[in-house]
């Protein structure tokens, strides 16, 4: 298990966000980003302070190992109270993959549509594109999916996993590299995170387990090595993101039941959020007091517990702080805000009266305003419950269960029937499970 123990240090604000809010106007210009489809009140919100962040530690990890159908004895959990329920799994009704998405309706059902090709599976057993929802399985509390495997948790606390295998990511060594439907992994799972080639898992006890491609040391286990079954990574999790890669390679964060922040593997344009070199191949304290993370392509985007949006990482629009300059430690964008998602090169933000606001590029609509890119937050609708992207398409959930999706259509990944660009959302759907 890693030391959590960790120096401090503070970082200052740069800038207020009115102040940025007035720059896109030349940088419009200067990098060719426009911010069309405002209209919403994009008055700034008030700056809050922002925690300290600790300097590199070393933890140690014992590189403990778990097989599909390992089940945690008593005296492993004997002396403690669980973290996490035991009938407790933390809930997600929709994910955006790199080119298919899956939705969660209020049966508990799973559907899919997009992309099938190549190692990518919807899980329908079927090797076919879908242009329209097709249902996968029952009782589904939890889905992710990334850029060619997919994890679903029942409601049983089942872990389920499809998709290509190619580097071990189905946590499954006997599975063929192609997997069309899903198959068993573990039990006891309260939430999974499907990275590029890899996949991140917490337990229902806060253990966190990952298996898959390891480049970069971003399944966080002190090593370079690919795991084909879950190793044990730390404890007292509560929350896990996972990237894809871009500009560099994949990186992870979790978040611990403190309120911390630890983030590892690659490390390029400062995406960690602190000085530990090109990457860590192990857990690294970022800093505290964290509700939510996601980890982009390039960038991350992390929520405080008092409702402020922080960013870095790869230069871009995305960032949201007015500018395209890369930045290699948190910065304060936006708060009042209660859930964010990570794209390719865009964010999107819900805020607590459930206005949904995005930034940065658009070249595929990603953004759902109707014109092009902002590297400010934009207002795109109201009444939004959930929000998910991952690579350039996007979906909101409303108040009355419908799905709403825009973004690159390409191959179905939509859902609508069709395979174009969307630049402002359509419908979906309805009866998504509500949060």
């Amino acid at each position: 298990m890693f030391n959590t123990s960790r120096p401090q240090r503070g970082y200052k604000k740069e800038g207020s966000f009115m102040k940025r809010l007035l720059m896109p106007a030349l940088f419009a210009i200067l990098f060719s980003f426009t911010a069309c489809g405002n209209n919403g009140n994009s008055a700034a919100p008030s700056a809050l302070p922002i925690p300290a962040i600790s300097q590199q530690e070393t933890p140690t990890n014992e590189n403990a190992t778990i097989s599909a159908s390992e089940e945690q004895t008593e005296t492993d959990t004997a002396d403690r109270l669980p973290l996490v329920p035991a009938d407790f799994v933390r809930r997600a009704s929709i994910t955006a993959g790199t080119s298919n998405s899956f939705a969660i309706d209020s049966d508990g059902t799973l559907w899919a549509w997009g992309n099938s090709n190549g190692g990518i599976a919807l899980g329908d057993g079927i090797h076919e594109t879908r242009l329209y929802p097709v249902r996968i399985m029952e009782d589904v509390a939890m889905v992710s999916v990334q850029a060619n495997h997919a994890l679903a948790i029942t409601i049983d606390g089942t872990l389920w996993a499809w998709g290509s295998n190619s580097a071990g990511q189905l946590g499954v060594d006997d599975a063929p590299d192609r997997q069309y439907s899903p198959i068993v992994v573990m039990e006891n799972v309260a939430m999974a995170a499907a990275g590029l080639d890899y996949s991140l898992v917490v337990r229902n006890d806060g253990s966190l387990w990952a298996f898959g491609a390891n480049t970069h040391g971003r399944l966080g286990d002190g090593t370079l090595e690919n795991r084909r079954t879950p190793v044990h990574i730390m404890d007292n999790v509560v929350y896990v993101a996972a990237g894809g890669a871009d500009h560099g390679g994949a990186h992870s964060f979790a978040i611990l039941e403190d309120g911390s922040l630890w983030a590892w593997g690659s490390n390029a344009n400062g995406r960690l959020g602190t000085d530990v070199g090109d990457y860590s191949p192990y857990p690294v304290h970022v800093m505290d007091n964290v509700a939510s993370v996601a980890a982009g392509y390039a960038h991350s985007v992390v929520l405080l517990t008092d409702g402020s949006l922080l960013t870095w990482g790869r230069s871009g629009a995305q960032l949201g702080l007015g500018h395209i300059m890369p930045v290699d430690s948190p910065q304060f964008v936006i708060d009042n805000v209660s859930a964010i998602a990570a794209g390719r090169a865009h964010t999107m933000a819900l805020l607590n009266d459930g206005s949904l606001w995005t930034w940065g590029s658009n070249t595929n609509g990603q953004l759902g305003n109707g014109g092009g890119g902002a590297n400010y937050p934009v207002h795109i609708m109201d009444d939004v419950v959930e929000i998910s992207t991952r690579s350039d398409h996007s979906f909101a959930v409303l108040s009355d269960g419908s799905l709403w999706g825009f973004g690159f259509g390409s191959l179905g990944r939509i859902g609508d029937g069709d395979t174009e660009i969307r630049r402002s959302p359509v419908h979906i759907m309805d009866n998504i499970r509500l949060p």
